[in-house]
């Protein structure tokens, strides 16, 4: 899960209808979904961190610090839940890339080797999200269907790179990188290219670069959270 950083407002004025607020997100982070990281520029929508129908969160609906963009499956997914924020991780405030494992064959696990507490965190953000669900709609099954189908293409590029590694090779990549969606299979498909992922991370709009150490781009943790958002840091 790709960690980002949304700064502060953008083409939006806190008070505002929360829709307007998705061209300044969509800018600022690229037309991804902020969970499962599937690119749909025309059904992405405002995420509602802490959600706004509960009455706890009802003053946060129309805040720019309580947005991400998600895809209408993490959004009916979450609905209502996911109130309590120190107890999952959350990409704008937190180092998610450092929680999970993407493999080849869609699904997505725990980090081996985490804390207890952030084991925990990863694991109630996985099942917050259903990210690994497939037989209970056709949205769901689409998700992991479509890790799969990145995955095979992620796989024959990195065969091009091994084959040709070279700057021309290289920007092909990343644009269909980029067209593609789902950052952190690129990532784990070039998991031993520090010069590939560092052109990931830079090509994808809103990514927190210093979650990832320049030269290796192993994943730091925790995220800066330089715009000081609540509950950051826990990873």
């Amino acid at each position: 899960m790709r960690p980002v950083r949304k700064g502060s407002a953008y083409k939006y004025t806190d008070g505002d209808d929360y829709p307007k607020a998705c061209d300044g997100l969509g800018e600022r982070l690229g037309w991804y979904c902020s969970y499962c990281e599937q690119r749909n520029p025309s059904g992405i929508a405002v995420e509602h961190i802490q959600p706004k129908a509960l009455p706890a969160f009802a003053h946060l609906e129309c805040v720019w610090s309580n947005f991400l963009l998600a895809c209408s499956s993490c959004n009916s997914c979450k609905l209502t839940k996911g109130g309590d924020v120190h107890n999952w991780i959350i990409p704008d405030r937190d180092n998610t890339f450092v929680a999970f494992v993407y493999r080849p064959d869609g699904v997505v696990e725990v980090q081996p080797g985490l804390d207890s507490i952030a084991s925990s965190q990863a694991q109630a953000t996985l099942d917050l999200l259903n990210l690994n669900k497939a037989d209970r709609t056709r949205l769901r099954r689409e998700r992991l269907f479509q890790r799969k189908e990145v995955w095979l293409e992620a796989l024959d590029a990195r065969q091009d790179w091994n084959a040709q590694p070279i700057s021309e090779v290289a920007n092909r990549i990343v644009t269909a990188a980029k067209y593609a969606g789902f950052f952190s299979i690129w990532m784990a498909a070039f998991e031993d290219v520090p010069e590939m992922r560092r052109r990931f991370i830079e090509a994808f709009p809103g990514t927190e670069d210093r979650c990832f150490d320049y030269q290796t781009t192993q994943p730091i943790s925790p995220h800066p959270n330089e715009d000081n958002l609540p509950h950051g840091g826990k990873l």
